[in-house]
């Protein structure tokens, strides 16, 4: 069984195809997508966090000037909103500033609304065909890593070096990726505290995603506390590998930031699942009720139009300790069960 976090795609027109909401190219910008960990032994390095395992370079080194400030402005606003758009390319870094209380906090995270990016083969690579493939990637900006700024939160192969990597066009979208939650504020990173977010889990191979609080629009409440964004029948979700983090009690801090800063489950950039980046649409939600120690709580199950993957090393750590588990994460605190590894996302295309 894999965990994950959830993001939502909101798509406000429709297409019939998907590579048709990715359809904008940033012409002067060619790039490629590294893991960011040692050479030599798989470690990781040091500006990995969850949901930022690794970075776009440029062809033969770091992307330069010219090329960031080209991607920034082909990136745009990534929530929706002009108004909170920075610098004069007037775009959105797509991350979230949490602290903890601990040495070296504030840290950089994956924001609530990351950038949704699709790369392409570049037709000059050796091996291209005609039936070369793009990727998806879930894109933020932190400043903080230095020539490695443009994180992303999953990968496609453990290539550590740019001579191993290969070129890439960069495809943009004007929709929306959120990051589920749950809570009175509308968003991550808006509370006074950590935003608990939505997680999940599913069993390899099947495309069946049980999720911690009942996230359907069916069941959404009308006030307090309540999803940031609730999910109905023909919905898009990114469900990503991450190596998203052990949980609030899993970060050991007195005030956690959800998930901690370290990668979970991850020692090394062999084991995160390659090519988890795919968009997939919602076919049914069903609300759930779970009775635990005469407690109630309200899940949800969320069925998927393709089957999710296996990953071989989480699946084994998961049917350990981490079964049910989930569930308990808000009824039973004080039992200190983390959370893991990774997180399902909502997202909105045009």
């Amino acid at each position: 069984m894999s965990i994950i976090i959830i993001y939502v795609f909101d798509i406000n027109y429709s297409c019939l195809l998907i590579s048709h909401f990715f359809h904008k190219r940033c012409e002067a910008v060619v790039v490629k997508v590294i893991t960011d960990s040692a050479d030599g032994d798989n470690s990781w390095n040091a500006d990995v966090k969850p949901g930022s395992l690794g970075y776009l370079s440029g062809s033969s080194a770091a992307l330069t000037d010219a090329e960031k400030k080209a991607l920034k402005k082909c990136l745009g606003g990534s929530d929706s909103n002009d108004d909170n758009n920075v610098d004069v390319q007037n775009w959105d870094k797509g991350v979230v500033v949490e602290t903890d209380g601990s040495a070296g906090s504030p840290y950089n995270m994956i924001g609530a609304y990351p950038h949704a990016i699709k790369v392409v083969p570049k037709e000059t690579n050796s091996g291209y065909t005609k039936f070369s493939y793009g990727t998806y990637h879930l894109l933020w900006y932190d400043d903080a890593a230095t020539n490695k700024e443009f994180r992303v939160a999953n990968i496609d192969y453990n290539h550590n070096q740019i001579s191993e990597a290969s070129e890439a066009y960069v495809y943009t979208t004007k929709g929306t990726v959120k990051q589920m939650g749950y809570g009175t504020e509308s968003e991550i990173g808006l509370g006074a505290s950590t935003s608990t977010r939505i997680v999940g889990y599913f069993d390899p191979y099947t495309n069946k995603v049980f999720t911690n609080y009942d996230t359907s629009c069916e069941n959404q409440p009308s006030s307090g506390a309540k999803n940031f964004v609730c999910v109905e029948k023909g919905d898009k979700i990114f469900v990503v590998d991450g190596c998203w983090g052990a949980g609030d009690h899993g970060s050991g801090t007195s005030n956690p930031i959800f998930g901690g800063t370290d990668v979970f489950n991850c020692g090394d950039s062999t084991e995160p699942t390659s090519n988890t980046g795919n968009l997939y649409t919602v076919t049914k939600v069903r609300g759930l009720k779970i009775v635990i120690f005469k407690v109630i709580h309200l899940i949800s199950y969320v069925y998927l139009n393709q089957f999710l993957w296996h990953d071989d090393y989480r699946y084994t750590q998961f049917l350990l300790d981490q079964t049910l588990l989930i569930f308990l994460q808000q009824l039973l605190m004080q039992l200190q069960i983390p959370l893991s590894n990774m997180r399902l996302i909502h997202s909105s295309l045009k």
